[in-house]
């Protein structure tokens, strides 16, 4: 039905961004392990 698909599509748009989240939290803790200061905030996309 339509309301499933809304709130599929909801679900999705949430996971997505946690996924970004944690990708980002990846390359921030890597940067860590190699000792270099807190980012430069280039960050690949």
């Amino acid at each position: 039905t339509e309301k499933e698909k809304k709130n599929l599509e909801k679900k999705i748009e949430r996971r997505e961004r946690q996924i970004e989240h944690l990708q980002i939290e990846v390359i921030r803790l890597r940067a860590a392990l190699w000792g270099k200061p807190n980012g430069r905030r280039n960050l690949p996309a």
